[in-house]
C-alpha cells in the first residue's frame, strides 16, 4: 500500500511541476505580448506630444507671418484651423493612452494585492488536498 502511495505522490508531483512550468510559459508569453503592445503604445504617445508642440510653434509662425503681411487673413484661418483640428485630435490620444497607462497600473496593483492575499492565505495552511489525492487515498 505504501508503495501505491509513494508511486502516486511521485506522479503527482511531476504533474503538477510540468502544469507549473507550462503555466508559467504562458505567462511569459503574455508577458511578452503585453510589453510590446506597450511600447508600442509609448511611441504612439511620445510621437502625438511631440507632434502637439511643434503644431504650437507652427501656430505662432502662421501667426507671425499673417501679421507681417506675408501670410493673407483667408489662408491663415484655413491653415490655423486644420492645425487646431489636428491638435485637438492627438490631444484625444494622448488623453486616452494616459487614461489606459493609469487604469493599467491601477489593475495590476489590485491584482498583485490580490495574489499576494491569496499567497498569504495558502502558505498559512498546513497541507493541501485536492480531490484526486483525496480519493486515490482512499483506495
Amino acid at each position: 500500500m505504501r508503495k501505491k502511495d509513494t508511486r502516486h505522490t511521485q506522479y503527482e508531483d511531476d504533474f503538477i511541476q510540468r502544469a507549473a512550468e507550462r503555466s508559467q510559459q504562458e505567462r511569459d508569453k503574455a508577458l511578452a505580448q503585453k510589453k510590446a503592445v506597450l511600447a508600442q503604445k509609448k511611441a504612439v504617445l511620445a510621437q502625438s506630444e511631440k507632434r502637439i508642440a511643434e503644431l504650437d510653434v507652427i501656430f505662432k509662425r502662421i501667426y507671425e507671418d499673417n501679421i507681417s503681411g506675408k501670410l493673407s487673413d483667408d489662408r491663415f484661418i484655413k491653415l490655423s484651423r486644420d492645425y487646431e483640428q489636428e491638435q485637438e485630435q492627438l490631444k484625444a490620444v494622448v488623453e486616452t493612452l494616459k487614461k489606459q497607462s493609469f487604469c493599467r497600473i491601477a489593475l495590476s496593483l489590485k491584482t498583485n494585492y490580490q495574489f499576494a492575499r491569496s499567497f498569504k492565505k495558502s502558505s498559512t495552511s498546513s497541507c493541501v488536498t485536492s480531490p484526486l489525492a483525496t480519493a486515490s487515498s482512499a483506495v
